[in-house]
């Protein structure tokens, strides 16, 4: 959350790091969970990346096992 409110988890940001970092190669899937405090940047990740399935997980941390528990890639 702090990163998206400094303006550095934004989708002119991650969407090049995507493309540059060779995910897509690495990943037997094109999902990317982003965290529900920055659920307004999925429009964005969308456009920047097409082929991708942006995904809004939820807003706390702590969470995150009980999410990826019940997350299938679609």
């Amino acid at each position: 959350m702090t990163a998206w409110a400094a303006g550095k988890f934004v989708a002119d940001a991650i969407a090049p790091f995507v493309k540059k970092s060779g995910i897509a190669e690495k990943v037997n899937h094109h999902n990317i969970i982003i965290p529900g405090y920055a659920a307004q940047e999925s429009g964005g990740l969308e456009e920047e990346l097409p082929g991708w399935k942006i995904e809004v997980g939820p807003r706390e941390a702590t969470h995150i096992p009980a999410y990826l528990k019940t997350w299938k890639p679609k």
